[in-house]
């Protein structure tokens, strides 16, 4: 494999992890058991479709002085398989869409899921349920990604424009 191949690029994700639009850091997250962590991945997910696409990467939280690993890694990574991650998607996403999951080594030589999100939707993706308590994740809800980096509703008419401009785009092409 050469250096230029898609898993060294995802791999080099990790070597100085950062959040930016279109990279989401999420710590370990139970997505068998936890509705409220499935709520969580929904909502980053949802972001990042809307936004163009993007990556996820698990297992990684921010401190003052930058990402580090989060503590409560799992024994196994078994939950974090793109099946799991795609039945998220089908779960809250309308229209669906297919996400790939990557495990690959970072430079401590722990292995981390990095969600690759496609954007170049047509029309915005809405979440079609709300997360427990229709917190998190609200029904009917469009998220996108926001300067902060943030996972939001857009909140002007320019953040409107710019997302119906990304699905006219993409409608053309």
């Amino acid at each position: 494999m050469n250096d230029a191949s898609p898993n060294r690029r995802l791999a080099d994700l990790l070597v100085e992890p950062r959040e930016d639009l279109d990279v989401e850091v999420k710590g370990w997250l139970d997505l068998t058991g936890s509705a409220e962590h499935k709520a969580t991945l929904a909502k980053a997910l949802l972001a990042l479709a809307n936004h163009g696409g993007g990556y996820i990467l698990l297992g990684l939280t921010e401190i003052d002085s930058g990402i580090v690993p989060a503590s409560g890694r799992p024994a196994t990574l078994d939950a974090c398989s793109q099946d799991q991650v795609n039945g998220i998607v089908q779960s809250y996403a309308e229209p669906p869409f297919h996400c790939a999951v990557h495990h690959l080594a970072g430079p401590d030589g722990s292995v981390y899921p990095i969600i690759a999100v496609p954007g170049g939707h047509r029309v915005p993706v809405r979440a079609k349920r709300g997360g427990p308590g229709n917190a998190i994740v609200q029904e009917h809800a469009i998220y996108i990604r926001r300067p902060g980096p943030k996972s939001e509703v857009p909140q002007s008419a320019r953040e409107w424009d710019e997302l119906l401009g990304r699905c006219l785009a993409a409608r053309r092409s």
